[in-house]
C-alpha cells in the first residue's frame, strides 16, 4: 500500500465487424473516451472499525495508451501509480475507448517499482519497445509520436498539436530513494520544428520565443511545487537540436514527493 505499481498489457482494438479500430485516438484526454487507460476500483469502509457500508472509489487514467497507435497491430497499455492505502479489496479495469471497439487483451502484469537514484527518468532514449513506455503530458489534447533521434539514429519522442506554451511531453517519477538536500542533474537533447520546418528559440528572454525550460511538481500533504530545474544555456544548436541540463537540490517538501512529474514547459 502506497507503493509505486507498474500497470503493463498488450492490447489489440477491433471494431464490431472485426476490422482494425480506426477510431481510436490517444492523443484525446481520457474523459473524451477515444483510448483505454486504466482505472482503479478501490473497495473501502465508511466504518473500518466494524468493517461495514463498503463503498467504491474510482482513480482513472493510472495508465494509458503508449504512442503511436497502431490500428492493425498490438498496442501497450501502460502506466506507473500508487496503490490506494487502507483498501480490502482493489478492482482493475481497462476501459474509455470508442463505443463498440473490442478488446483482445495479452501479456497483462502489475508489479511493484522500485525506486532507482540513478534512473529516476525511464525510457530516456525511447528505446523500450520503440513506443512512449512511461510517458505521458503535461497539458491535455497534446500528440506524442516516435521520430528518428539525435544525430540522425535512435528514437526521440515528438510533441505537436500543443495547444499551450506549457503543454509538452512529461513523466511520472518516483521519487521514495531520493531525500532532502541531495542533487538531481538533469540533461536532455530538444529540437524545435514550426510548420514542419526547424525553428529557433531565445534561452534569454522571457518572451513568446523563449526556449523550453524542464520542469519538476511535486505533490506533499497538500503543498505543491513547481520548480525549473533544467533549462537552455547558449543558442548554439547542432543541426537545430539544442542541449538542456541543470542540476537541482531537493528541499523537505520535495523529497519523497507523493506524486512528481517532470515536464517540458514553454516555446
Amino acid at each position: 500500500e502506497g507503493q509505486y505499481f507498474e500497470f503493463s498489457a498488450w492490447i489489440k482494438m477491433l471494431d464490431s465487424s472485426g476490422n482494425p479500430a480506426n477510431v481510436v485516438d490517444p492523443d484525446r484526454e481520457w474523459y473524451r473516451n477515444m483510448s483505454p487507460i486504466l482505472t482503479i476500483n478501490a473497495r473501502e469502509y465508511r466504518d473500518a472499525l466494524t468493517k461495514q457500508f463498503i463503498y467504491t472509489t474510482e482513480d482513472r487514467d493510472k495508465a494509458w495508451l503508449a504512442r503511436p497507435y497502431k490500428p492493425d497491430g498490438w498496442n501497450l497499455v501502460h502506466g506507473l501509480f500508487r496503490l490506494p492505502e487502507n483498501s480490502p479489496r482493489v478492482f482493475w479495469e481497462l476501459e474509455r475507448a470508442p463505443d463498440n471497439v473490442e478488446f483482445i487483451v495479452d501479456n497483462a502484469s502489475i508489479k511493484p517499482v522500485t525506486c532507482n537514484p540513478d534512473m529516476l527518468l525511464k525510457n530516456g532514449k525511447l528505446e523500450d519497445a520503440g513506443v512512449s513506455k512511461y510517458w505521458d503530458t503535461w497539458g491535455g489534447e497534446v500528440g506524442l509520436d516516435i521520430v528518428t533521434g539525435y544525430g540522425g539514429s535512435g528514437n526521440a519522442l515528438k510533441a505537436f498539436k500543443r495547444p499551450h506554451l506549457s503543454h509538452g511531453p512529461a513523466q511520472i517519477i518516483d521519487m521514495d530513494c531520493i531525500n532532502a538536500g541531495e542533487r538531481l542533474a538533469f540533461q536532455a537533447k530538444i529540437k524545435f520544428e514550426s510548420s514542419g520546418a526547424t525553428a529557433v528559440c531565445n534561452p534569454y528572454t522571457w518572451g513568446s520565443d523563449r526556449c523550453s525550460d524542464f520542469f519538476m511538481y511535486t505533490y506533499t500533504q497538500g503543498i505543491r511545487h513547481y520548480r525549473r530545474v533544467a533549462w537552455i544555456a547558449s543558442d548554439d544548436p547542432v543541426d537545430g537540436w539544442y542541449e538542456i541540463a541543470g542540476v537541482y537540490t531537493l528541499n523537505e517538501d520535495q523529497a519523497n514527493a507523493e506524486f512528481a512529474k517532470v515536464y517540458f514547459d514553454g516555446a
